[in-house]
């Protein structure tokens, strides 16, 4: 995986829907090249899905990050169990007996609930490190309007496109029995309030040899303006992995995502971090083989396909107004 590579990752986090051309365009590349390098994404699951979500701020969840090292191996069928509760939306493991796990929460009890839910789940975790975090870099804009301005046909809409973010218009119009000019309008106008997130599920390591790694770096302060001094020198680190790097809500901390070809490539980026101005202290969290879940956004849209019907009391927050 290459700059290119990364680059359009990056653009597909945001708008996985936009057309080929587009995408040429804003990458300075060709259609054929495009083609060519989503084909390989695809193929080699460094893209484990296109998916078009709701808008997470919509529901005002808020982010959260938990550390985590166990006394015995993770395997794929504990990661599913770990995987069910509906706030962790994916967990990264670097080695069988480290990594980390990604939740949306609303509520503080969200968290304590999941904390529990993965020690019973998996009794050998020795450290269990949470933190509430904040994006450095989000594509996410706000929501101008509420859930109840959703139609009955949007959650159909969402319901297909969750699963297969790039499916076809002709294609959903079939499913859904709606023309396709009606479903380009709701498209249209859950894009213009920002009501959805048009993105892709990411498996940044596609090989053992490779890891995806998180350095958690401890500084003596940070404001807007040190905070941009950093960000600075840090973007030019070659193995910058920009679409998963974090700011603690309430501590001075930064989470950096690096992807690694080499624990010797770990080493160097950790001396060059350690060179950051106000760096109290460094830790480091191997991530890799990433693995998603259902979250409670797919919750809401299952209960409202299922039903027809969801409750305002406990979904629906009215927008502010400017």
């Amino acid at each position: 995986m290459d700059a290119i590579d990364k680059n359009l990752l990056f653009h597909l986090t945001g708008a996985c829907r936009a057309s080929f051309s587009q995408l040429a365009d804003e990458l300075k590349l060709s259609l054929e090249d495009v083609d060519t390098r989503i084909s390989h994404l695809v193929k080699n699951h460094s893209v484990q899905k296109f998916t078009v979500v709701l808008n997470p701020l919509l529901l005002q969840l808020k982010d959260a990050l938990v550390f985590f090292r166990s006394l015995t191996p993770l395997d794929s069928k504990r990661l599913t169990l770990l995987g069910i509760h509906s706030a962790v939306e994916f967990i990264s493991i670097g080695t069988k007996h480290e990594g980390f796990a990604f939740a949306r929460y609303s509520k503080e009890s969200d968290l304590s609930d999941m904390l529990e839910h993965l020690h019973q789940f998996h009794k050998g975790f020795d450290d269990l490190q949470l933190f509430l975090v904040e994006p450095l870099d989000s594509t996410i804009p706000k929501p101008t309007q509420d859930l109840v301005s959703l139609e009955k046909v949007d959650w159909l809409i969402l319901a297909h496109l969750r699963e297969q973010g790039r499916l076809p218009l002709q294609e959903l119009s079939n499913r859904i029995d709606l023309e396709v000019h009606a479903i380009i309008e709701r498209l249209d106008y859950l894009r213009h309030h920002n009501l959805i997130f048009e993105t892709i599920n990411i498996n940044p390591v596609v090989t053992q040899k490779e890891s995806l790694t998180l350095f958690k770096c401890e500084f003596t302060m940070l404001n807007y303006l040190i905070l941009e001094e950093i960000m600075c020198e840090v973007s030019t680190i070659p193995s910058f992995w920009r679409l998963c790097s974090w700011r603690s809500v309430n501590e001075p901390l930064l989470f950096l995502g690096f992807y690694c070809s080499s624990y010797t490539e770990v080493e160097k980026i950790q001396n060059q971090l350690s060179d950051l101005p106000g760096i109290k202290s460094i830790e480091k969290i191997m991530g890799g083989s990433t693995y998603y879940f259902t979250d409670v956004r797919d919750e809401l849209i299952e209960e409202k396909r299922s039903h027809g019907w969801f409750s305002p009391e406990k979904w629906v927050t009215k927008v502010k107004e400017g």
